[in-house]
């Protein structure tokens, strides 16, 4: 395959609203205003050159884009670009994505400038061509320098990252650029302004009925003045530097506790949650404007959760789908043609069984073998008596525990996170008691979060080899090998001796770069923490190797978020791609053969009706 490296430059303009920070790519390159002026390609070692708006048609004809392999830095727009010219090459590489999986979050972002710099190659230009659409000859010439050498860049980027990306990711990355670019998922238009009338039409409704104007419930100043003109009492939390603030954020369970207080209060509260709450509102407005031009095009993201290389989503089209929460109405918008079907598969519970056979607690692997429902049987030992699935709040319960205790969770943070999931407010005590019947109950978890503390010793003194009794784990200086050949790093790790209950221990952190901050900052790691990106990294390696699969059998996923597959099928195929969807994703990994998996199944004409 010929590699070939390219970089759109387009018109935009700030004054019309017409770019990317307004718009999405779909929006964008369906836009009547959209027009290209220009295009720098690279074929292999070729010179880098520079083709005018005529010119790019006329060369890219030339070219057979059944044997390329096309790189680009944020390969979603030039590829869909591309798309829209005709031309549907081999195979995509994105740079960007590359980035993401080797240098993870060492760098402020996966930018084309900050990647360069990172490897010390020539900073990359700035150009500004804001609001110009047809260009001087003089304005081409310096918009041609400046591409050929971001197309300079790629290349060199590109040349430096692959010998860091395991075979087995090229197709995986492929198919992060497919899912986006060449859409299955149709948008049911009239649904999404139906929901977003709905969602404007109650907030007002909210707002009028508390008689407060939204400026006022959108503001955290505004809105604690008017608690304490009505005669309300402002609760507080502590912020990262340990000083009082309010407690205001509409998912600070100080705030949700006074919403449930009810009378004038509650109505207050109900209110600022409608105002603040855009989310779905938003996402209804886009997907209606994006039904006009195109499918839905879904936006997955390789190594988007950069420590343990998940999947994320983007905003390419409409917003994050990961953002769609399930019972939304934004996913019962997303269908299929008539004649065919959605089918939805979910991995069951799939960290608790890789947290179960990585730490070979007994008790998990018997219950998970055995098929038994784990968080009531906990939730079972919890209250002394027998807990099934209709007893909806116990077994809430048990599930928040089973699910978050895995990685060390105190009891502070647990009682917060079951509030947060159920509204129940747990007594410290009760809460302490959980936790520590978790403990107790399922010994091998623990014991595996001090074999993890074990190996940070060993990946900080350099230790090469395999995990401890885990063989498909391999280890290297600061870092943890999956199978797949992707690393979880922890860079520039180091340790403080600190006493703790007259005992001394290490407290380990490493180097992160936090890009909301601008800086990188000491991240602190320990057992409990190492398990949990264990956990998180080998649930995304099972779900690729599912992918993988699915490519192989014909029926490539449509998207994915968090553990889901989607896959579109003829109707008449339905029962058969389910078959292969579930054997896609339950047959045992070649690297981890003892792990039983499982999955949920539907099908149906539209996300929500399919899942």
């Amino acid at each position: 395959m010929k590699t070939i490296v390219i970089d759109f430059e387009t018109y935009y303009s700030s004054k019309n609203k017409y770019s990317l920070r307004n718009l999405s790519i779909v929006e964008y390159v369906n836009h009547p205003e959209f027009y290209i002026q220009g295009c720098a390609v690279k074929i292999d070692a070729g010179e880098t050159k520079w083709l005018s708006s005529k010119e790019v048609v006329p060369f890219f004809e030339t070219i057979d884009w059944s044997t390329a392999r096309v790189v680009a830095h944020n390969i979603k727009f030039d590829g869909f670009i591309l798309k829209r010219l005709g031309y549907t090459p081999a195979q995509y590489v994105d740079t960007k994505a590359m980035a993401k999986a080797v240098l993870g979050n060492q760098l402020p972002s996966a930018s084309l400038r900050d990647v360069a710099e990172y490897f010390g190659l020539p900073a990359k230009g700035q150009l500004n061509t804001n609001n110009k659409k047809e260009l001087t000859a003089r304005e081409e010439q310096e918009l041609a320098e400046y591409c050929i050498r971001d197309v300079d860049l790629c290349h060199d980027i590109f040349h430096e990252l692959m010998k860091h990306i395991p075979g087995s990711q090229w197709e995986i990355i492929d198919w992060t650029i497919r899912a986006f670019l060449e859409p299955n998922l149709c948008i049911d238009g009239k649904r999404c302004e139906e929901l977003y009338d709905k969602l404007i039409h109650n907030k007002h409704v909210l707002t009028s009925k508390a008689g407060i104007s939204k400026k006022v419930l959108a503001s955290n100043q505004q809105f604690a003045k008017l608690l304490q003109d009505e005669g309300f009492s402002i609760p507080l939390k502590k912020n990262p530097k340990g000083e009082s603030i309010p407690a205001l954020s509409i998912q600070d369970k100080e705030f949700l506790e006074m919403k449930e207080q009810g009378g004038r209060l509650g109505e207050l509260c109900e209110a600022r949650i409608a105002v603040k709450q855009t989310l779905e509102e938003t996402r209804a407005k886009k997907m209606a404007d994006v039904a006009k031009v195109s499918r839905y095009c879904f936006d997955v993201i390789f190594s988007g959760a950069q420590q343990t290389h998940r999947f994320s989503g983007g905003n390419g089209c409409a917003g994050n789908p990961q953002n769609f929460r399930r019972g939304s109405e934004l996913r019962g918008a997303l269908g299929v043609e008539d004649g065919q079907s959605l089918v939805v598969a979910d991995f069951a519970n799939i960290e608790l069984r890789v947290l179960a056979f990585l730490s070979q607690d007994p008790q998990l692997m018997f219950a998970i073998h055995e098929q038994k429902d784990v968080y009531c049987e906990f939730a079972t030992r919890i209250y002394g008596r027998t807990i099934t699935k209709k007893d909806k709040k116990e077994r809430m319960l048990g599930k928040a525990a089973v699910l978050g205790l895995g990685y060390g969770m105190g009891h502070k943070k647990f009682a917060n996170t079951v509030y947060s999931q159920t509204g129940e407010t747990l007594d410290p005590d009760f809460a302490k008691q959980v936790v520590n019947l978790y403990r107790n109950t399922y010994t091998g978890v623990p014991m595996f979060w001090r074999t993890c503390d074990s190996v940070l010793d060993k990946i900080h003194d350099g230790y090469v080899g395999s995990f401890p009794h885990v063989p498909f784990l391999g280890l290297e200086k600061n870092s943890v090998v999956l199978p797949s050949g992707l690393k979880i790093k922890y860079p520039d790790l180091r340790f403080q001796w600190k006493q703790m209950f007259r005992k001394w221990r290490k407290e380990w952190a490493y180097d992160r770069y936090k890009s909301q901050r601008g800086s990188i900052d000491e991240t602190k790691i320990y057992g409990g923490m190492m398990t949990e990106n264990l956990c998180q990294g080998l649930a995304g390696e099972i779900c690729k190797e599912a992918i993988s699969r699915l490519i192989q059998y014909g029926y490539p996923p449509s998207g994915q978020v968090h553990d889901e597959l989607l896959v579109v099928c003829d109707e008449e195929e339905v029962e058969k791609v389910k078959y292969l969807v579930t054997a896609a994703m339950t047959s045992p990994m070649s690297w981890w053969p003892e792990l039983p998996l499982k999955v949920e199944i539907e099908a149906g004409k539209n996300w929500l009706e399919a899942k």
